[in-house]
């Protein structure tokens, strides 16, 4: 299942769709005056929403849009370095899985731990 196909099963994507995250309200970025809302951001992949932000798809850019690709683009590496340090290290997270779901779970978690305590 693809990361977007993961997200929209999730208990996640039902509460941003319904604001019941909790999430805090928007506000002002440092050194601007425009308010802005917290979200999620995603690749290509995922759909387009208010609480999730995805890059530019079409191949001509204009330079805002490629400022913004770029952008989005280094906030999700910040978010995925945290995975992929830990599955260069264990080798079975970097492919599929070939167990039930609750086994997954279990071995992600010793995955985590693991690599906490190296």
């Amino acid at each position: 299942m693809s990361d977007a196909g993961v997200f929209n099963e999730s208990t996640l994507e039902p509460a941003l769709r319904q604001k019941t995250l909790g999430l805090p309200p928007p506000e002002r970025l440092p050194n601007d005056n425009d308010i802005s809302p917290y979200f999620i951001v995603g690749d290509d992949a995922f759909p387009l929403r208010t609480y999730l932000m995805k890059p530019y798809s079409h191949h001509y850019l204009e330079h805002d849009e490629r400022v913004f690709n770029y952008r989005t683009s280094r906030g999700r590496r910040v978010v995925e370095n945290p995975f992929g340090i830990p599955a260069m290290r264990f080798r079975c997270l970097l492919t599929h899985l070939q167990t039930t779901p609750e086994n997954a779970i279990l071995i992600t978690k010793a995955c985590v731990v693991l690599h906490q305590i190296m």
